[in-house]
C-alpha cells in the first residue's frame, strides 16, 4: 500500500467508532462483548446484532445482520482474540473466523 494511502486509511480509522474489514482483508480483533441493536439501513429499521471488538488497542462496534456469523461468533467468549476474514460483497459477504491461541 502507498504511503498516501497508509495516511489516508490511518486518518479515516482514528475518526470511526466501527471496525472495517473490506473484502479479501483479515484482521485480528480482541471479542469484548455483543448485543442485539436496532439500526437503519437504506431508510429500513433493521435487526442485527453489535460486537464490541477491540482492534490495535482501540474499542469498535461492529454492526452485522448475518445469522451465519453470528451462529460462527456463539462458540468464542468475551476476551477471547480472533482472526477473522472477509470476502464477498453484500449478500454473498462470507466470514472466516479463528480463534488465536
Amino acid at each position: 500500500m502507498s504511503d498516501l494511502k497508509n495516511v489516508l486509511n490511518s486518518f479515516v480509522d482514528s475518526k470511526s467508532q466501527f471496525f472495517d474489514l473490506p473484502d479479501g482483508e483479515e484482521k485480528s480483533v480482541r471479542l469484548l462483548g455483543a448485543e442485539k441493536v436496532q439500526t437503519t439501513f437504506q431508510g429500513t429499521k433493521v435487526e442485527c446484532v453489535r460486537y464490541k471488538l477491540e482492534v490495535e488497542g482501540k474499542e469498535l462496534f461492529w454492526d452485522r445482520t448475518s445469522r451465519e456469523l453470528a451462529k460462527q461468533m456463539c462458540v468464542y467468549s468475551i476476551g477471547d482474540y480472533l482472526l477473522i476474514k472477509r470476502t464477498g460483497k453484500r449478500n454473498q459477504t462470507k466470514y472466516e473466523i479463528d480463534k488465536i491461541l
